[in-house]
């Protein structure tokens, strides 16, 4: 009864925060990539729709441990920015702080939003291209089309995949 009066509130807060940011995060992050290589063609399209993937090939508490070792104050990427600007403490420049919520949120974000990626992009990629033409016909604009007709079609797909990554 201790822990359920003083751990468990706030434990179940920060996991709903990790969750609503993930969410968004892999969101934002999947259904913008899958619209891009989906809707437009451009040099290096189809490395980006590989690459896109790749970080479901590592597993997300490894991908945490290299985010860490990557930002912290011993990694290289502070070592780097010690040595160029010729500071001797952390306390004199700013720096992420990625042991936090909002890191988390990005790690995790960062890692799992190929899921919203693929199965929007599939969706994206089924749609008929009509639909836009007849938007885009009626005075949407290229953005105007993919909010008004591209995306409630693929709405679906993009839940699953926003469900998939909170899991």
């Amino acid at each position: 009864t201790h822990l359920a009066q003083t751990v468990l509130p706030g434990a179940t807060a920060t996991t709903a925060l990790l969750m609503l940011g993930v969410g968004a995060g892999t969101a934002a992050t999947g259904v913008s990539a899958a619209w891009l290589v989906s809707a437009y063609r451009f040099p290096g399209r189809r490395l980006l729709e590989v690459a896109l993937v790749l970080p479901l090939a590592m597993p997300l508490y490894i991908t945490a441990f290299a985010y860490i070792e990557l930002l912290d104050f011993t990694g290289p990427l502070q070592r780097l920015i010690r040595h160029v600007g010729g500071y001797t403490s952390v306390r004199q420049y700013w720096s992420p702080d990625i042991k936090t919520l909002p890191g988390a949120v990005f790690i995790m974000s960062s890692a799992l939003y190929p899921y919203v990626y693929l199965t929007a992009r599939i969706v994206f990629q089924m749609q008929s291209a009509a639909a836009m033409n007849v938007a885009r016909t009626l005075g949407r604009g290229a953005f105007g089309a993919f909010w008004h007709v591209a995306l409630p079609l693929a709405r679906p797909a993009i839940v699953a995949g926003v469900t998939l990554a909170m899991m």
